[in-house]
């Protein structure tokens, strides 16, 4: 099975849900990023990769997120992992981009303000095609 992207949001992030695999062969680390580019092009600017479902990651799917941080960052957004593959330890991208394995802490991390967190405080799970 290839990469399946599907996207959601709650409140003012895109969460992007990634299932499956990311390799550089089929194209998929360039689907990925043309997603990525594709949202901060229409404004957005709190991106949330979910990547509890991604199976395997290579090292194109890897550029592709440091890369994508870099970009997301330099347009004053920023870019945030949920769940994180051993891989992703090894390059120590975790010393550089926030990670979560809570979607509910993910999603409060991009409040500036401390505002009280809500036990409630639950997006829809549904993907957006």
């Amino acid at each position: 099975m290839g990469l399946q992207i599907s996207m959601r949001e709650c409140g003012d992030v895109s969460i992007l849900d990634l299932l499956g695999r990311s390799t550089i062969d089929a194209g998929e680390s360039e689907l990925l990023s043309k997603h990525l580019r594709d949202l901060t092009a229409t404004g957005k600017r709190k991106l949330l990769l979910n990547l509890v479902n991604l199976s395997q990651i290579d090292s194109s799917g890897v550029s592709i997120i440091v890369e994508m941080h870099v970009f997301v960052k330099r347009s004053d957004g920023e870019l945030k992992l949920l769940f994180v593959l051993d891989v992703l330890r090894v390059f120590r991208l975790l010393d550089v981009i926030p990670s979560f394995e809570d979607e509910t802490n993910a999603l409060a991390s991009f409040q500036r303000e401390l505002a009280p967190r809500r036990a409630d405080h639950r997006c829809s799970q549904e993907p957006r095609n």
